[in-house]
């Protein structure tokens, strides 16, 4: 089996990106927040845990509007840069937005069958297996239901999730789901307060109420993004052709839940899957964390909550650096190392 990673990335603080992306603000209701763009300096943190932790990978699709540091090594033979415009339809182009992005990572080409996602912000923290990430030709995730609620009408993430859910109620069945794939729905991977609550939730019958989410690395199959466009393209396109972020948009999330709904995973334990932290949260617990074998992934999430972003981004730089002081093949430093 060959699975391929497939990362986002954009330099925020690219002038052209800049110009191009300020033609297209004069929707003041869109999202752009500076907090989606700015850069921690972590990414080749991220190549290096990837040669360290993963080197079975098969290849690595580097998703960019058009730039890359000046430090990555674009000859690797395992590295594929992506243009916005290599994949996007020319229609929905420029966009801003992740949706967009993520929603037709299927027409990357050469993209494996299978495949994992990354944001920027997650890592892989430890040695990990195909395995861990597909296990007998199914991505492994887990089925947890949850509430969806709202914090207002300016609460554009709860609005996605809602949209996300309806447009996975418009093609499945909860109660149905359930009756197909028991086992996958309650099982002994999950914590029992999981199974109990997916089993309570069989009232609603009809719609799926919300999935448990985690903000880490996601398996997909590359045919689970081409049967969902084939259901729902119309809706699907229009998403696609948003520049900014909008409360009626959807995320990746959105094929994650068609995997689940449509049983097309096996099931782990949600804990299994890693850790995520918040900057705004205290930052000293992160040399814990990251010497912790048993914590495959990390994210370290950034947000538009009021935090001092240099000093959290130091602490995180300093950190990073002794766990991973080595270059890797993927950074043109070690060939200039190695030439010397």
């Amino acid at each position: 089996m060959k699975i391929d990673f497939v990362i986002t990335w954009v330099d925020g603080n690219d002038p052209l990106w800049q110009k191009e992306r300020m033609q297209y603000r004069a929707d003041k209701t869109t999202d752009v927040s500076a907090a989606r763009y700015r850069d921690m300096e972590t990414l080749k943190y991220w190549f290096r845990a990837v040669e360290k932790y993963a080197p079975w990978v098969n290849k690595i699709h580097f998703v960019t509007w058009g730039h890359f540091p000046d430090w990555l090594n674009t000859e690797h033979p395992k590295l594929h840069i992506v243009n916005h415009k290599g994949y996007i339809p020319e229609a929905c182009l420029p966009t801003f937005s992740s949706h967009p992005i993520e929603l037709n990572m299927h027409r990357i080409p050469n993209l494996s069958e299978y495949f994992v996602y990354f944001n920027d912000d997650v890592f892989l923290n430890a040695p990990v297996t195909p395995e861990f990430f597909f296990y007998k030709g199914l991505p492994c995730d887990f089925a947890n239901i949850d509430n969806l609620y709202s914090e207002g009408p300016d609460d554009t993430y709860s609005h996605i999730l809602f949209n996300e859910s309806q447009m996975i109620s418009k093609h499945y069945s909860y109660i149905q789901s359930f009756c197909k794939h028991p086992l996958k729905y309650v099982n002994i991977a999950y914590e029992w307060k999981a199974n109990l609550k997916n089993f309570l939730k069989l009232e609603n019958r009809r719609y799926f109420p919300g999935f448990e989410d985690h903000h880490l690395a996601s398996s997909f199959l590359k045919q689970s993004f081409v049967d969902l466009w084939e259901k729902d393209h119309e809706a699907l396109e229009q998403i696609s052709k948003t520049k900014f972020r909008s409360p009626y948009g959807a995320s990746q999330r959105l094929i994650r839940y068609a995997q689940l709904a449509s049983g097309s995973f096996y099931p782990v334990s949600k804990t299994s899957r890693g850790k995520v932290l918040q900057l705004w949260q205290d930052l000293t617990g992160l040399e814990g964390i990251m010497a912790d074998e048993n914590c495959k992934m990390l994210c370290l999430n950034d947000t538009s909550r009021n935090i001092d972003f240099e000093q959290c981004k130091a602490i995180i730089l300093a950190e990073f650096e002794k766990k991973l002081p080595e270059y890797s093949k993927y950074e043109k430093a070690l060939n200039t190392e190695e030439s010397k």
